[in-house]
């Protein structure tokens, strides 16, 4: 009687090269699911990153016709306000309408190489914003790339 049946060896080698190319493929799955979590969690860790040195509050305003506007800002972030990041200013006012704004990067609003605690900004009233009157009330809104904060302020002599 002819038993047309696998040997045990063949069936032995057979199960080998069976499970080495199951742990192959689920290998190069894992390492390229692993390569894609790296990517975009890197990413998620430099944006945050980004996103926490930019903060900054209004500690104070004077809003001064005569002399200045001066802002004095605190650096809320982990690390120093670059002086090259883009300052803007606008002057709004009760209803939030926008009457004037300038736009300066913060060495030329400073004067130094950033705002590592406390920074104060100041502008010439008359030249920034000639349109403000004395006893009105403005809001004043910062923007440093992207991070707004606001405070009012009534103008005085």
């Amino acid at each position: 009687m002819m038993n047309k049946t696998i040997t045990p060896v063949i069936s032995v080698i057979l199960l080998i090269m069976l499970t080495i190319a199951v742990s192959a493929t689920a290998w190069y799955w894992v390492n390229g699911l692993q390569a894609n979590l790296e990517a975009s969690s890197s990413q998620g860790i430099e944006s945050t990153t980004q996103m926490g040195n930019i903060q900054y509050s209004i500690v104070s305003l004077t809003c001064n016709k005569s002399e200045n506007i001066t802002i004095q800002l605190r650096n809320n972030g982990l690390s120093d306000i670059s002086a090259t990041e883009i300052f803007l200013v606008k002057l709004l006012d009760n209803s939030g309408v926008e009457l004037d704004s300038t736009i300066q990067s913060l060495s030329t609003a400073l004067g130094t190489s950033g705002i590592s605690s406390i920074g104060s900004i100041s502008f010439d009233a008359d030249t920034v914003f000639p349109a403000i009157m004395n006893g009105t009330r403005y809001q004043i809104k910062t923007d440093v790339n992207g991070i707004v904060q606001s405070e009012y302020c009534t103008v005085s002599i």
